[in-house]
Formats: C-alpha cells, structure tokens, sequence
C-alpha cells in the first residue's frame, strides 16, 4: 500500500526592524545546502498465485541544487522557536521555501514469484524492468523548517519513488510518512538539533546531521506478509557569509 504524508506549512513574518540593514537581503548571514539518504531493506511474502517472495532495497539520495542565503535564528515571537529564515519583500523574513534539488534512487528487487499451485503451470516472471539506478522523477525540492525552540525539520517533497518504474521498492514510498513506518517524531519528521545561537557567530561552518532507523512489519491473511527496516540520513551544512 503506497503511504503519503502532506504537510501544511503557514509562513511567518517577522520584520527585521530599525537600521540594522538595509534591505531584508542584506540581513541573510549564511547560506545553507541540505543533502540526505533514505535506505529500506525490506523483505515481502505474498501468500497470492505466483505472489512474489524475497527481499530487496531501495536507496534515495538527495542534494540540493545550489545554496540558498539564509538567517537562522530564533524568532523573537511568543513561540520563540527556531527558524530558517529568507527575505520577504525590503524589510521581512519569513521561513524558507523548498529548495530545488537533484536526487537517484537505486531500486534492487531479488523477489521470485512463488510456485504455482497448480501442477503444470507456470508463473511469469516478474516485470522488474524499472530496476536499477535511475534519477527521482519529476520536481524533487528540499527544505528545513522551524519545529521548536532546539530543533529544526528536513522535508524533501518529490515524486513517489515507484512512480514510473516497474520494480518493487518496500513500503516506503515517499521521504515523509507515518511514524510507525518512517521513525521520527509523532507526524514522522526527521527533526534536527540547532546548537546554541552564538554558534553561528562562532563557527564559519555549521553542520548539523540527524537519523532515524525505523523497523515495521505488516500483515493480513490475503496477502502474506511484509517487513520494512528503513534509515533516513540528512545533514544540513551552513556556512557563513563572507562580508
């Protein structure tokens, strides 16, 4: 069963204020490249006629195409959580938006269709033609969000990764999912630790990693059974500009 997530996201506004800069460009302090790994190792077990058993893996990374001039800090609003903020209009920021980016997924299928039942009868072979390297299809974005007053969130919208492709790949069909398949927090976000602010004055280079690691089995009585171990990697890289 293919699984997707959506994911609502209202922008914040924050005005930059007084004569600090002059223009809300002019306040970006870094700029930040997000790259990342997803990998499922997963097993199926179809009870049906000629139902295909075995195991396989899929294997997603991702980077963003270009780094995108950002302002994290922690918005200095009644929630106070941190953020990832980009220019909105001469004097305002707001969160930043997804980030173009370029990916593969590498599709490894090792399934065998199970015997016939019937004497004589032979099962096709599995269609297993999409199998392989191959570029994620479609438009395929990355960004980071604020989630709370330690942590950020990594999202990675793109196409379901079997779509167009004819090989089997687990239940993972999309970088964000629920928690019980994917890990990460309740709505099954990979969330990243930010460091004290003062860091990002301190260091010329913030780089921030995070990963969950996820096992899930499913079952019913018509269609046998399936497992999923599956390990979500991200790092998010800022470096500071140079003034």
């Amino acid at each position: 069963m293919m699984r997707r997530a959506s994911i609502v996201v209202v922008a914040t506004l924050l005005s930059l204020g007084g004569a600090a800069v002059a223009s809300a460009a002019d306040g970006m302090t870094h700029k930040v490249t997000i790259s990342g790994e997803l990998v499922n190792h997963w097993t199926v077990n179809d009870d049906r006629d000629c139902g295909p058993t075995g195991d396989g893996t899929l294997t997603v990374r991702f980077r963003t195409s270009s780094a995108t001039r950002v302002l994290p800090r922690v918005a200095n609003d009644a929630g106070r959580k941190w953020g990832v903020f980009v220019p909105y209009g001469p004097r305002a920021v707001t969160e930043m938006g997804d980030a173009k980016a370029a990916g593969t997924a590498t599709r490894v299928d090792n399934t065998t269709p199970r015997p016939s039942p019937y004497p004589g009868e032979t099962c096709a072979p599995l269609d297993k033609s999409g199998c392989g390297t191959a570029p994620l299809r479609g438009k395929t974005f990355a960004a980071v969000r604020g989630h709370d007053r330690r942590r950020i969130s990594v999202r990675v919208p793109s196409e379901p990764f079997e779509y167009g492709h004819d090989c089997l790949i687990g239940g993972a069909s999309l970088w964000s999912g629920p928690q019980r398949l994917l890990g990460g927090n309740a709505e099954g976000l990979l969330l990243v630790r930010m460091p004290k602010p003062s860091a990002f004055k301190r260091r010329r280079v913030v780089r921030l990693t995070s990963r969950t690691h996820q096992r899930s089995s499913y079952g019913n009585a018509d269609d046998g059974s399936s497992t999923n171990d599956i390990t979500r990697k991200v790092t998010v890289t800022f470096k500071r500009l140079k003034r």
